[in-house]
């Protein structure tokens, strides 16, 4: 395959992704869509994941302004909305809940 047949595939499929995110149904799986629509690759969403699961394993350990850290680190450009907006993703699921209870009596507003 050239180099031209491949750039061609990687448009196809960027615009067949970007046509299919609003079909999503963001209230059965928010995380996803929300994902999808900040374009987030699969390694973000992966550590994003796992630093989820921490907080979920050992909630004592971390603490809010250092959850909201890592978050920026694994999305470099965003802030506190968009740790919020993750975290409320699992509470919407009813995933990590130990997670989301922490994080809320850290004075995370949700």
């Amino acid at each position: 395959m050239s180099l031209q047949d491949l750039q061609k595939k990687v448009e196809h499929l960027e615009d067949k992704a970007k046509r299919m995110a609003p079909l999503l149904d963001d209230e059965k799986d928010p995380f996803a869509y929300l994902a999808i629509e900040e374009d987030w690759t699969k390694e973000q969403v992966n550590k994003i994941f796992e630093l989820v699961e921490e907080v979920e394993g050992s909630p004592k350990k971390m603490n809010l302004p250092e959850f909201e850290r890592r978050i920026r680190a694994i999305l470099p450009g965003t802030n506190y909305q968009m740790a919020k907006a993750t975290v409320l993703t699992f509470q919407d699921q009813g995933k990590y809940p130990e997670a989301v209870k922490h994080l809320k009596k850290g004075k995370m507003n949700i």
